[in-house]
């Protein structure tokens, strides 16, 4: 019917949107070096932001007393927190677009893919991922919005600085990161309704046979999704561990303000969406260890006792989850993690406040 036109539709774009930016291999031989086109527009991003970041910042670092207050420009070029974002991009987008790493990745997706339309799945898979999508979409417009307005509102800016080239990069890296951190968003959230749909059947046919050997297939599609993705995971997570580094740079170089943190705001929006692919992978993780409970609860008739625990105690054994480099992602270990960037946004703001 038009729900399944609509999904098809949906699959369809989605799939040509990573393929067009190089995360995944067109089915025929077409748009060679369309590939390295993407990672040279990456690398013209990197090396503008470096660009801007030095004529910015350089002469104020080395002369911080002598700095006076009128030369702290109020637009948002030259933050060392682009050239932060423009290299995490830009190495992400290689370690995916690497040959070995992509073929597993396709292979990895085409598996996904034919095992939720075995299941019925596609259309609950395809349904979440463009809501995803519509989420960084709106992230990344906002982003670009905001960052507009506060250079075309700003009293003054950098002299010499090409400002459509400005925008231009920052639309560049911002783009990058929305199509990079939909498509794991789009190979996780498949993972999640995987689990859901252990659960659904479970609860719909209580077979304590088939439902050991769905678990060994689930959880071999754990592995291998995560595993296909995990360098790109690193180095985001890496990524924003420098960005902590770099906001406080910005911070000393354009001084402790409110208006200061105004000006990182679409760089914060942006990191929104890196944060959800984490808490979406640790929801799978979450999932995983909230079946064992729910088998527990159900009542399998007498004489099944025994077999119901066998199931819970594989099953808990299997440590089944999202993995990234052997360690199980956890919301515990994501909520840690925004609670050291709300202590630092924090910190950051109460040193705005206390210059006014």
């Amino acid at each position: 019917g038009g729900s399944e036109a609509t999904q098809s539709r949906l699959e369809h774009w989605l799939v040509l949107a990573f393929r067009a930016v190089g995360l995944l291999s067109w089915e025929v031989p077409c748009c060679i070096g369309y590939k390295m086109t993407v990672r040279l527009l990456a690398c013209i991003a990197l090396a503008s932001s470096l660009s801007e970041t030095a004529s910015k910042h350089i002469d104020g670092f080395q002369n911080p007393i002598c700095k006076a207050p009128t030369e702290v420009y109020s637009s948002d070029v030259g933050l060392v927190s682009d050239v932060v974002m423009a290299a995490g991009g830009l190495v992400t987008l290689v370690l995916l677009q690497r040959s070995g790493n992509q073929k597993c990745i396709d292979r990895v997706v085409r598996v996904l893919q034919g095992y939720a339309q075995q299941h019925d799945l596609t259309e609950t898979w395809v349904r979440a991922a463009a809501k995803d999508a519509a989420f960084m979409f709106s992230l990344f417009l906002a982003a670009n919005a905001i960052s507009l307005a506060g250079t075309m509102t700003s009293e003054s800016n950098p002299p010499g600085m090409c400002m459509p080239l400005h925008h231009m990069t920052f639309f560049t890296v911002s783009f990058m990161h929305m199509m990079l951190i939909t498509f794991l968003l789009y190979v996780i959230r498949v993972l999640t309704v995987t689990v859901d749909m252990f659960c659904y059947r479970l609860v719909i046919d209580p077979s304590m046979a088939e439902a050991t050997q769905d678990w060994n297939v689930l959880q071999a599609l754990l592995r291998r999704a995560a595993g296909s993705v995990e360098l790109a995971l690193i180095i985001l997570l890496a990524m924003m561990a420098w960005l902590v580094a770099a906001f406080s740079l910005d911070f000393v170089g354009l001084g402790w303000s409110l208006s200061t943190m105004r000006l990182q705001l679409p760089r914060i929006l942006m990191l929104c969406g890196v944060l959800r692919v984490f808490i979406t992978a640790a929801g799978v993780t979450d999932k995983c260890a909230r079946v064992p409970s729910l088998i527990n609860s159900f009542s399998f008739g007498n004489g099944n006792h025994r077999e119901q625990q066998h199931l819970v105690q594989f099953i808990v054994s299997s440590e089944a989850g999202f993995y990234i480099s052997n360690v199980r992602v956890s919301m515990g270990m994501v909520i840690k993690f925004m609670y050291l960037w709300s202590v630092v946004l924090f910190a950051i703001v109460g040193k705005g406040l206390s210059k006014m």
